[in-house]
């Protein structure tokens, strides 16, 4: 079997979760030969609470957030920020515990074929009409089966179906909705699934609870599993760069494996592991033969593909001390510093496997039983004990939050943004790094990836949208 990247579209839409080729890259934008002092804002828009990285198509942004007690698709005209339509949506039950400082959908919309497919936090897919947002259908028999802090898988839409994982691998139609295939020998995860070419054929392959898997995408068929752990949760999106793939997470580093073909199915050959750089909840990417991604430290590391070598990380987000813990401090990090070249382990690798996890389907309206990731089994509504997605105990306190980050490859720099809200624009190279830029883009937090298209980018914070340009 010979696999092979699969193609998306060319435009320099952002379609879906990483980008419109599912990559992190974003097409068509030119590297100025000086960066201005501020970027340009044009319009900012309130849309409702949420992580999720808006979805940009034909010059429409299509964003999924939270307004008041319902979770619903936003169109806004992209170049002027005015509303096009607002779909109904439906209502969602209020996020108590551990995961509440998140009330707002995480998993990216996917918008093909004239439709956008969103996942709501608690397991509700759903597909309305790209046009005007009518609805087409929405499915809620899996509803509830969830990991313990909530959907954050992000959809895929291939060849007319509408690839979701919610509590189990499920295809639908995209426009009867009818179930097309369900792969149900395992749980959900936090990770999304990307798209290879196998032997000519299209496939996906994903993390779930336990597993990694390939999964025909027409049918459904089990391709490869194997056993796989990142750590405390599986939450990145594996990486696909022909017959390799790149996996990372919590406490275990990164690791490189090949696929090669083998009578009767596939063998896997590990290639090599990178204990020193784990993510906590963010995607690494990988461009021109480097894997990028940002370490619960909140610092931008450089890992090789060929080696697996570290050659160099950066900070790019408030600082942390060990064990992820806040300390004091203000917004932005570390500056004037610039990059360091890597030396040795961090120390960073984490006995252990997945803990506190587990599917859950809420029992009768009742209270919702929910497993913490780090504080083990909670119920919604208690009081104290988990630790929250923040990385400080309980709560808002000490320094900003560690181990989030996005990274977007344009032409050739990275943009870097972590919920510190500000926007890092770095110059790779071989074993090194320069900071080109820092820009201030919100006053509230940023988890979401930012849009970029052109010299326009779009920056989704807590509850609004705004478009600044590179002039």
């Amino acid at each position: 079997m010979i696999f092979t990247s699969a193609s998306y579209v060319g435009a320099s839409d952002w379609s879906q979760f990483l980008g419109s080729n599912r990559d992190g890259a974003a097409a068509g934008f030119n590297v100025p030969e000086s960066w201005p002092s501020e970027l340009k804002k044009h319009w900012s828009v309130e849309v409702g609470d949420g992580l999720a990285s808006p979805a940009l198509v034909d010059g429409r942004l299509y964003v999924f957030a939270r307004q008041g007690d319902r979770e619903r698709v936003i169109c806004l005209d992209a170049k002027s920020g005015e509303a096009i339509w607002t779909e109904d949506g439906y209502e969602s039950p209020t996020i108590e515990g551990p995961a509440s400082y998140h009330v707002g959908p995480r998993s990216v919309p996917a918008v093909a074929e004239g439709k956008v497919v969103t996942l709501g936090l608690h397991g509700v897919l759903s597909c309305v009409n790209a046009s005007d947002g009518e609805l087409a259908w929405r499915k809620k028999e899996f509803a509830g089966e969830i990991p313990g802090f909530f959907t954050s898988s992000s959809p895929i839409i291939v060849d007319g179906l509408a690839i979701a994982l919610i509590g189990h691998v499920v295809a639908y139609d995209l426009e009867s909705g009818e179930e097309a295939w369900i792969w149900d020998q395992d749980g959900s995860s936090y990770g999304s699934p990307a798209l290879i070419d196998v032997d000519g054929q299209k496939a996906v392959v994903m993390p779930t609870r336990a597993k990694l898997v390939v999964l025909n995408a027409s049918d459904g068929n089990l391709l490869h599993e194997m056993t796989y752990s990142q750590g405390r949760n599986n939450t990145a999106a594996p990486i696909v760069d022909g017959q390799t793939l790149y996996v990372a997470g919590p406490g275990r580093g990164m690791t490189a494996y090949q696929f090669k073909s083998a009578s009767g199915g596939l063998e896997v050959e590990r290639l090599w592991e990178n204990p020193e750089n784990s993510v906590t909840f963010n995607n690494p990417i990988l461009s021109n033969g480097v894997v990028y991604g940002v370490d619960r430290n909140n610092e931008l590391f450089s890992i090789s593909a060929a080696s697996g070598e570290t050659a160099w990380k950066a900070p790019v987000g408030a600082a942390v001390a060990a064990a992820g813990q806040g300390r004091p401090g203000g917004e932005g990090g570390p500056r004037g510093g610039g990059m360091r070249r890597q030396g040795g382990g961090e120390g960073q690798a984490q006995a252990g496997g997945p803990r506190g996890e587990g599917m859950r389907r809420p029992a009768g309206g009742g209270e919702q039983a929910q497993s913490g990731g780090q504080g083990g089994p909670r119920r919604q509504g208690g009081a104290g004990g988990g630790r929250g997605a923040r990385g400080g105990r309980g709560g808002m306190g000490g320094a900003g939050p560690s181990g989030f980050g996005s990274i977007v490859v344009a032409d050739s720099v990275l943009f870097t943004l972590t919920p510190s809200s500000e926007l890092v624009v770095i110059k790779p190279s071989g074993d090194q790094g320069k900071e080109l830029a820092r820009y201030k883009v919100s006053e509230s937090q940023t988890y979401a990836y930012p849009v970029i298209a052109g010299d326009q980018i779009f920056i989704k914070d807590q509850n609004s949208v705004t478009l600044y340009s590179v002039k």
